[in-house]
């Protein structure tokens, strides 16, 4: 300042200021906008699938099966944030981000699935407080979600592992996440468990609906005729091996016994047993879409040998498809076999799907 004052350094006088320049958001460039998802947050995944374009989808409807089951419920929507999902606990609802594509929804259901079962409402409360925090609760989902999709196929490991080190780097003791792994071992094992067997049910009906639709009228010529059907289904065999379906096909047979053994939506598999009029009886195992109701009305009467073998869901599938196999064993264990009356009338627990 005293030079300044002095005169030994001279000074000037100016106005300083910016020049404006303009500048753009992403929607206003050229870029188009189903790439706007791929320079933001959260970009888009692309796993890979070890299967078939149509196991994936067979994959996928029984993911959603199971949501149901759960009694969730799914939509799409937009998102404000940058997540690709939640789920909201008072509505039992999963919400996903509606730009995601077919394995990448996938995915992210099954993470928020692993949300509904273990951090709904009724669970949380019970947790230990140290179980409660949000870094745990996503590490649990993501790892339930990534044990899942590796089972069935669906590779996300690149970015679980991601998005597991994004949250394991919290202030959280390391002993606290291996706590939490019986959870995620024990909730996974029974998702698969269920997934599993609705993967197993929807191919089983798109094969029969395949079957349906694709057999023309030189199929029908090659039906297979009911007594190899009846060997084949080991239908009316005793326990040496012999077949009598040709000497008891019109001959009146009654159910003497009756035993449920595998229940589906769709239908039920019995061991029943039948008798002839002299007394000889036969054990069958027999499966029907029938309910109690229609059940105790048909199978209390006497029906032929011929009609009792078209009760059997397996006799049509076989005189569409007469080369399938079928392994129909003979039941061997008779003794919890009760009469249709008591079994009809008999009130079944529910089963549990959690």
């Amino acid at each position: 300042k005293a030079d300044i004052k002095s005169g030994k350094i001279k000074a000037e006088n100016r106005l300083l200021n910016y020049l404006k320049v303009p500048v753009f958001d992403i929607t206003q460039t050229d870029c188009p906008s189903e790439d706007y998802p791929r320079l933001y947050p959260n970009k888009p995944e692309n796993f890979t699938f070890k299967g078939t374009g149509e196991d994936f989808h067979t994959f996928n409807r029984a993911i959603n099966q199971y949501v149901k089951e759960q009694g969730l419920t799914v939509t799409t929507g937009k998102m404000e944030s940058a997540a690709k999902g939640y789920f909201v606990p008072s509505t039992n609802n999963i919400v996903l981000r509606d730009s995601l594509n077919s394995r990448e929804m996938a995915k992210v259901l099954l993470h928020e699935m692993a949300h509904a079962e273990m951090h709904n409402a009724t669970k949380i409360s019970t947790k230990d407080k140290d179980l409660r925090t949000v870094n745990v609760l996503e590490y649990q989902a993501e790892m339930t979600a990534y044990v899942v999709s590796n089972n069935f196929g669906l590779d996300t490991e690149d970015y679980s592992k991601n998005y597991l080190a994004s949250w394991t780097k919290r202030d959280v003791d390391h002993s606290v996440y291996i706590k939490s792994l019986q959870e995620v071992k024990d909730v996974s094992l029974n998702m698969i468990e269920k997934v599993v067997g609705n993967y197993n049910e929807i191919k089983l009906n798109i094969v029969a609906d395949q079957q349906s639709k694709n057999e023309d009228m030189n199929q029908y010529k090659t039906l297979e005729t009911e007594d190899k059907i009846a060997m084949k289904l080991n239908f009316l065999s005793d326990g040496k091996g012999k077949n009598h379906f040709l000497d008891l096909k019109d001959e009146p047979l009654k159910c003497t016994g009756i035993e449920k053994t595998k229940g589906a939506k769709s239908f039920a598999d019995y061991n029943i047993k039948l008798e002839d009029k002299d007394g000889n009886s036969f054990n069958y195992h027999i499966r029907s879409e029938k309910n109690k109701k229609e059940i105790n009305k048909e199978w209390s009467k006497e029906m032929t040998g011929k009609e009792w073998l078209d009760q059997d869901i397996k006799t049509e599938v076989l005189k569409r498809k007469p080369n399938l196999n079928i392994d129909n064993p003979v039941p061997e264990d008779t003794s919890n076999m009760k009469p249709i009356k008591e079994y009809t009338e008999q009130q079944e627990a529910p089963e549990m799907t959690i």
